[in-house]
């Protein structure tokens, strides 16, 4: 055969293995119900449901842990009204200090989860986008997405309440909650905190290194004056987790 023949004949070839196999792709879902009957059917809806779980996740995932982090070093709140600068960070003043004793705004923990809460629901819906996900041949309907958080000690519980439903020929596959547990320290950061204005806001000092012994170290303060202001950074023993919990203090009588 002349060469120019040969590579014909691979051409064609070559051309008929891609159209086979964008055959088979398009096709295969009709194929695995042809083999597997209902199962086929509850498989591929299955499949289809795995997928938009893992977006979700991953969403979370990807976005729940630096908003954490910027909540924590900048006093617990997204939005400042009453801060100070601190190394390029704004930090909210929570203790006022008077003459004998401040005035205490401790961090409250359902609080501090409503915040995080408001923050990330359109992250997360901008992030997830169920379009994505349309296949012809599989009905998709969804509610309104709602996300709840709680804060644990060494834990921040994710939970995104969101009713989606997949249909194929009369099968129907329905997810209703996801929940994802991020391991964060940001409860017991919170506590360390709130201990450490609760001391220097009523006692009108706080001696860092007392506390962290009287904690068996289980937290490290730093203290930074700041001209009559001082900020207090809160760190946890594990150093994976390399972030500070940071409030400031007004108005301090050094």
């Amino acid at each position: 055969m002349p060469k120019k023949a040969q590579v014909t004949a691979f051409i064609i070839v070559g051309v008929s293995f891609v159209l086979a196999m964008v055959f088979i792709f398009f096709l295969r879902n009709s194929i695995i119900e042809a083999v597997k009957g209902e199962a086929g059917t509850r498989a591929i809806l299955n499949n289809k449901m795995n997928s938009i779980e893992r977006k979700i996740y991953e969403c979370i995932e990807d976005l729940t842990v630096p908003a954490i982090k910027t909540l924590a070093k900048q006093g617990g709140t997204f939005n400042n009204i009453n801060y100070i600068v601190f190394n390029g960070d704004k930090i909210e003043y929570l203790c006022e200090m008077g003459e004998e004793k401040g005035i205490n705004h401790p961090l409250l923990l359902n609080d501090v989860a409503s915040r995080l809460e408001n923050y990330l629901q359109p992250k997360y819906e901008e992030c997830i986008s169920l379009e994505d996900f349309r296949t012809r041949g599989i009905e998709m309907d969804a509610g309104e997405m709602k996300t709840n958080i709680t804060i644990k000690d060494k834990q921040v519980v994710v939970e995104i309440v969101w009713s989606i439903s997949l249909e194929r020929k009369g099968i129907k596959v329905e997810k209703e909650k996801f929940v994802r547990e991020i391991d964060l320290p940001l409860g017991k950061l919170i506590e360390a905190a709130n201990d450490v204005l609760n001391t220097h806001c009523f006692a009108g000092t706080f001696n860092p290194s007392l506390y962290s012994i009287s904690h068996n170290h289980e937290f490290a303060v730093l203290r930074y004056y700041v001209g009559k202001n001082v900020v207090y950074k809160v760190l946890y023993k594990d150093t994976k987790y390399g972030f500070p919990f940071q409030v400031g203090i007004k108005n301090v009588q050094a």
